[in-house]
């Protein structure tokens, strides 16, 4: 007797623990899917932003870290000496570089890092839009209870995938995480360049001066001696 009332008392435990499990894995499920679609609009969103070179809605969406990095461009281009540049990643040489080639003293002195980014996206030079224009988002999982998620992109009938990260700020917005992914670009071209932490300074620099022929052309404006100089001692 007393086996069948503990034997019904372990079924009864069981129902109720199957029925806590329907809403439970409805709720995940659901919450997966809300995740999935903020994702897709952020994506879809980000997107059209570069490619339509609206800096300024781009520059919402882009990670501290992205914010940082151009952040410190723009002070390296306004008071960087040649000789401490050329000690820098080849990248942040070539993002310094740029910034002097586009801009004046006056375009950059007073603003911050995002404004830096969505001057690049505005001028059509941001290398985030020429990643995202033929790639479409492939697949999403949900990290971190839903607080963040890994993108796959490619192309379609192409099995090569790119990872981003997306993730929610302090004030509950979808952020892209384009450091990690600019940082894999940069990495991509120092390896192509044959460019090492221990590279000579002047082979540095003559890769560089290799460089500014291209850079003329996109800017479609030559690049001068002064590029060398810092921006805040040019008359």
């Amino acid at each position: 007797m007393r086996l069948c009332i503990f034997v019904n008392g372990l079924a009864r435990i069981a129902m109720v623990a199957i029925m806590l499990a329907i809403p439970l894995a409805a709720t995940a499920q659901s919450q997966q899917s809300a995740v999935e679609e903020s994702v897709r609009i952020v994506f879809v969103s980000f997107t059209s932003a570069l490619l339509t070179r609206n800096g300024a809605l781009a520059a919402r969406y882009i990670d501290d870290a992205t914010i940082a990095l151009h952040e410190k461009y723009r002070q390296l281009a306004l008071t960087g000496q040649k000789t401490s540049l050329l000690k820098e990643r080849f990248s942040v040489i070539v993002g310094v570089l740029s910034v002097r080639q586009y801009f004046k003293k006056e375009d950059i002195q007073n603003i911050t890092g995002r404004d830096l980014y969505a001057k690049f996206v505005t001028i059509g030079t941001d290398s985030g839009a020429k990643i995202f224009q033929s790639l479409r988002l492939m697949k999403i999982t949900p990290e971190k209870g839903g607080l963040s998620a890994v993108g796959e992109l490619g192309l379609e009938g192409n099995d090569e995938r790119i990872s981003i990260r997306f993730f929610i700020d302090r004030q509950g917005q979808w952020r892209v995480n384009m450091f990690d992914l600019l940082d894999k670009a940069s990495a991509e071209m120092e390896e192509k360049i044959g460019i090492t932490p221990r590279t000579p300074t002047e082979v540095i620099e003559g890769v560089i001066n290799q460089l500014l022929l291209p850079l003329a052309e996109q800017s479609g404006k030559p690049v001068s001696p002064e590029i060398w100089i810092p921006l805040a001692q040019r008359k």
